[in-house]
């Protein structure tokens, strides 16, 4: 019998800008959500963690406006057609929204490819300085059918 499969959907996402009280400034963000079975992956990871401002303050790692590729090399790792990022192989999936760098932390899973499914397993905190990640547990494995997996995210290199 074999585990049961989620299906991924991604949804516009913002990450309002805004002038801070002390000064600055933070920076408007607009985003592709993950969504697992019809729930916003962001908003699971924060109720997980209580609410936390570092969970609630992170934007997926698919931002089409970044420069330089950023959207393009983050879909070539999830499609497993690139390197990861991080020395132990795990993929970023949320990131810092004002510099998307795996320094100021970020929240990564395990990939496994198979035949027909993609599995995201083991989610955690990470940074790309330090070789722990502090687990989520409970939450996970996900079971992605590889084909849907690999066409939803192959259309974001198709984008104009």
């Amino acid at each position: 019998m074999s585990a049961r499969q989620s299906v991924l959907s991604l949804v516009p996402a913002l990450r309002r800008g805004e002038a801070l009280r002390r000064g600055g400034y933070r920076t408007q963000v607009e985003f592709l959500e993950f969504v697992i079975d019809g729930v916003r992956f962001g908003e699971a990871l924060q109720q997980r963690d209580g609410g936390a401002t570092v969970m609630s303050d992170l934007v997926s790692v698919l931002v089409p406006s970044w420069p330089d590729g950023f959207l393009e090399r983050q879909v070539q790792r999830l499609l497993g057609k690139a390197p990861a990022e991080l020395a132990d192989g795990r993929l970023a999936l949320y990131v810092c929204p004002e510099c998307g760098d795996l320094g100021c932390g970020a929240v990564t899973v395990a990939v496994r490819r198979t035949g027909n499914e993609v599995v995201w397993t083991d989610p955690g905190w990470q940074t790309d300085y330090e070789p722990d990640v502090e687990d989520f547990e409970g939450l996970g494995p996900f079971r992605f059918e590889r084909r849907q997996y690999d066409t939803l995210l192959t259309t974001l290199l198709r984008r104009d």
